[in-house]
């Protein structure tokens, strides 16, 4: 029971703070220091206060709760109590009124699957994903509501990865593989299924895709990896790092083009893998980073490339 919600749900001119220490006399709740919340003394008491709702009328409550703190909280205010307000949503889920309705509460399964994520809980923002998708129409979502419907699918096929279910991590990248419009908006599908082919130690596999999809971003990678190709290219490097300090490269500008932000990221997930399985190739994918962030604009994540 949080006294925040709580003062947001309930009318101004009830005193819910009075309310709540008679209830507390009564021993029915108690004030849990670390939370700073309230919660019912026993689980037989909930469940009691719970069946004074008609059970007919529960899913339209919940319906309302979540209805309600949607409307009145604001973005911050959302974003802290974001899985309260869908878990209310989608108990009263019976209550949508027409495909609008639908369509944002599927964005706030989301908001509430992505801040699960970042909490590192993948089994609960894997659950969120899929309710998200279960509320769009599964013959036409992808075309009717295409960017929400490859956010939903990119960040299920990411926490199923994360979770380390690679068999059904396999299938979502597929279905993603299906229905993504261009080659930039499969790239996060991509880095899943190389990571999962990683991380069950096919590192041949792993790099033999990565090199595939970098070829259509236009970063293709010379069959014959020996030392007068390696040569070339680190004299090629060293030119475009003449007269260049390190405070020169710090102070580049943020990569911008799409194409070759995408080509940076697969290149920073194979790096590792051709260090461990293909040595021939890292210093290629390492100069090649160089090169592209000289080239296009830096970003700090890709440091590792220096």
């Amino acid at each position: 029971l949080d006294p925040f919600l709580l003062s947001k749900l309930i009318d101004e001119s009830i005193d819910v703070g009075g309310i709540l220490q008679i209830c507390m006399e009564e021993g029915l709740v108690v004030f849990d220091e670390g939370t700073s919340c309230y919660r019912f003394s026993h689980d037989r008491m909930q469940q009691a206060s719970y069946t004074l709702i008609p059970e007919p009328n529960r899913p339209l409550f919940h319906y309302s709760i979540g209805h309600i703190l949607c409307a009145i909280l604001s973005e911050s205010e959302l974003d802290q109590y974001i899985f309260v307000a869908v878990d209310q949503l989608i108990r009263g889920v019976t209550y949508l009124h027409d495909e609008q309705e639908a369509v944002e509460l599927s964005c706030l399964c989301l908001h509430a699957g992505e801040r699960a994520m970042s909490l590192s809980d993948f089994k609960i923002s894997i659950k969120y994903f899929d309710l998200g998708s279960s509320l769009l129409d599964s013959r036409r979502h992808w075309v009717d509501y295409y960017d929400l419907s490859l956010s939903l699918a990119n960040a299920r096929a990411e926490a199923l990865c994360c979770n380390a279910d690679f068999e059904t991590t396999d299938e979502a990248v597929n279905s993603i593989l299906d229905n993504a419009r261009c080659l930039d908006d499969t790239i996060l599908a991509y880095t899943c299924q190389i990571y999962t082919l990683g991380a069950r130690l096919r590192l041949d596999d792993a790099i033999m895709m990565g090199l595939e999809v970098l070829d259509r971003l236009g970063e293709s990678f010379p069959e014959q990896r020996g030392m007068v190709s390696l040569m070339a290219n680190l004299i090629n490097v060293k030119r475009m790092l003449f007269r260049r300090s390190n405070k020169d490269i710090m102070g580049l500008p943020n990569i911008t083009s799409q194409t070759k932000l995408s080509a940076m990221t697969l290149l920073n997930v194979l790096l590792t893998y051709a260090f461990i399985g293909k040595p021939d190739l890292f210093p290629f994918f390492a100069l090649r980073m160089v090169k592209i962030s000289l080239k296009y604009g830096f970003l700090a994540i890709f440091f590792i490339g220096f």
